[in-house]
């Protein structure tokens, strides 16, 4: 987490403009190397967890999810990381409530979230009109 927060600009400039980012003082190939072992080794320990399945789904739908309310990068990753977070909590809690294997409810719930964001700005919109 700190190393994330360390790293979190220099990624965001490289991503936005590697010649700025290079002209700016950041080592990209560095920054890059750093990022890359981050999302590895974040995805090494949740496969040992969940399993390769659950982490593709962890790993896609809530960046998909988070991508219909953000209007910028940070907010992006903060509702990114909380739909994640909402979806493996929910899904497990359900699964102890319920007394049924906690990946399909995991997965329930993240869709769930996901067609409620899709609603939420399908809604919207036709209230504006």
């Amino acid at each position: 987490m700190l190393l994330t927060r360390a790293v979190y600009k220099k990624i965001v400039l490289a991503m936005i403009s590697e010649g700025l980012a290079i002209s700016s003082g950041v080592n990209v190939a560095r920054t890059n190397l750093i990022y890359l072992l981050l999302v590895s080794l974040v995805v090494a320990i949740d496969i040992k967890i969940a399993g390769s399945l659950l982490v593709g789904f962890l790993v896609i739908v809530p960046a998909a999810t988070a991508k219909t309310p953000s209007s910028n990068l940070f907010r992006y990753s903060v509702l990114s990381s909380a739909f994640g977070v909402v979806c493996s909590s929910s899904g497990v809690l359900l699964s102890g409530y319920l007394k049924l294997p906690p990946g399909p409810l995991v997965v329930l719930s993240g869709i769930t979230v996901f067609v409620a964001t899709l609603l939420v700005r399908w809604a919207s919109a036709h209230l504006q009109h």
